[in-house]
């Protein structure tokens, strides 16, 4: 069996750690016999006080849930959806979606289970064939290929299994006595600037050497890599924005067209004022003139406005994946006129017609969420004509903080409303939990 490639953050972890002060790569070690066949750990840290394994979430977990997910697009009454779409996202269009959910989850966190096992072992062999029976256990996991692993699934799973007893009433995997979470397939908001991967840190209620250890290496880690360091409550991280960071090209310098439209829109979705009406109608017009434009008899007029066509389907398919739409509920085209052989007339509308659909004045409204290209997550509590008056959530100094703020009418439109569900429950949760502080 070939192994599988260690990926980029996995080669990042490894020099940072070989750098740290008293770290020794194991195997780099010069060993005997006994100890070359011994399932070891990858690094001694703090001078031989803490036994540190790492490991990497794989591409075939990503495989696995593919191989979950399509039966399920394969049914007759699927939804159709462009590009990729969170589980959650995907599962409210099935009446059995907590069962995909459940189901989804098992093979997601299957192969932190295993880490668990494994590290576990290697931890307990360790001490044996190196003489160190006082050592810590540690153990740290980097994720940077599969984002349908959100951090903060990440993050609760670690947890259950770390604090997991048998039916006897011992630890599970007794050996690990923290593990550090580092994960860079998605950025977290915590609002003032403050924007990054996570770098979380579990621990058992008992302090131990590994927990120090690793809580040492969180601001270091971060700052080598340029990071912002911002420690956290734990009860708060389901609460924070999370953004896929989306997969680089194959070559850096390299950009495609449609690459660049939808980093574009990312900057400014300006569709997420829509109702899903409004939606729809853009959609139908979308496709008509993209029609008209590509099919054989295009006049060159068509041809000519058919990449400014290309580029707001772009934009409008970023907003669809973002809000989980099916397509099958855009509604069908309208009837069209023939032709004298009885084929059909499409009609490209002019940019005027498209702008008429596509623009809408930004506005706030009383009770709902919002944010903006920096991130941040507010709630807007009153609107005058002139300004709104929202309250900005932020984490300071790792505790959940609200911000009051005014926003001219000017700068509404540097601002758009939040439409993930899930993200919209979470924030309804922390901003109970401000009111109910102060």
């Amino acid at each position: 069996m070939t192994a599988p490639a260690t990926s980029l953050l996995e080669e990042r972890m490894i020099r940072f750690l070989e750098a740290q002060p008293g770290a020794e790569n194991v195997e780099k070690l010069v060993q005997t016999s006994a100890q070359k066949l011994s399932k070891q750990v990858d690094f001694f840290l703090n001078y031989r006080e803490v036994l540190c394994e790492l490991k990497s979430i794989q591409t075939s977990t990503a495989e696995k849930v593919d191989a979950l997910i399509q039966p399920i697009l394969d049914r007759p009454n699927a939804p159709v959806f462009y590009g990729s779409v969170r589980f959650d996202k995907l599962a409210k269009h099935f009446p059995d979606g907590d069962e995909i959910l459940r189901e989804a989850y098992k093979v997601l966190v299957s192969s932190v289970q295993t880490f668990f096992r494994k590290a576990n072992q290697q931890i307990r062999s360790s001490k044996i064939a190196f003489n160190l029976p006082a050592a810590s256990g540690g153990l740290v996991v980097v994720n940077d290929r599969v984002s349908a692993l959100s951090p903060e699934v990440m993050f609760a799973r670690i947890s259950e299994l770390l604090r997991k007893r048998t039916p006897e009433g011992a630890f599970a995997f007794p050996e690990i006595d923290a593990v550090l979470l580092i994960d860079e397939t998605h950025v977290g908001t915590a609002g003032e600037g403050v924007k990054g991967p996570l770098t979380a840190l579990v621990t058992r209620e008992a302090s131990s050497k590994a927990e120090a250890a690793l809580e040492a290496l969180m601001p270091a880690w971060a700052k080598a890599n340029g990071y912002a360091y911002q420690e956290l409550d734990p009860a708060l991280l389901a609460t924070l924005p999370m953004q896929a960071i989306p997969a680089p090209a194959t070559d850096p310098r390299k950009m495609t067209r449609q690459g660049y439209w939808e980093k574009q829109y990312r900057k400014y979705p300006y569709l997420r004022w829509h109702t899903k009406a409004e939606l729809s109608a853009y959609f139908r017009v979308l496709m008509e003139s993209f029609a008209a434009g590509a099919l054989k008899g295009a006049t060159p007029t068509e041809k000519a406005l058919l990449q400014t066509i290309l580029e707001h389907q772009t934009h409008f398919m970023q907003e669809a994946e973002e809000r989980g739409i099916d397509y099958r509920t855009l509604g069908p085209m309208p009837p069209l006129p023939v032709d004298q052989s009885g084929r059909p007339r499409f009609r490209q509308a002019t940019i005027a017609e498209l702008q008429a659909l596509m623009i809408k004045a930004p506005f706030f409204e009383a009770g709902r969420f919002y944010t903006n290209e920096a991130g941040d997550c507010l709630r807007c509590v009153a609107v005058t004509p002139d300004q709104a008056q929202a309250i900005r959530l932020v984490i300071r100094d790792g505790k959940n903080v609200g911000v009051p703020l005014n926003i001219p009418r000017a700068a509404w439109s540097r601002h758009w409303p939040i439409v993930d569900e899930r993200l919209i429950g979470d924030l309804e949760k922390r901003y109970s939990l401000l009111k109910q502080a102060s």
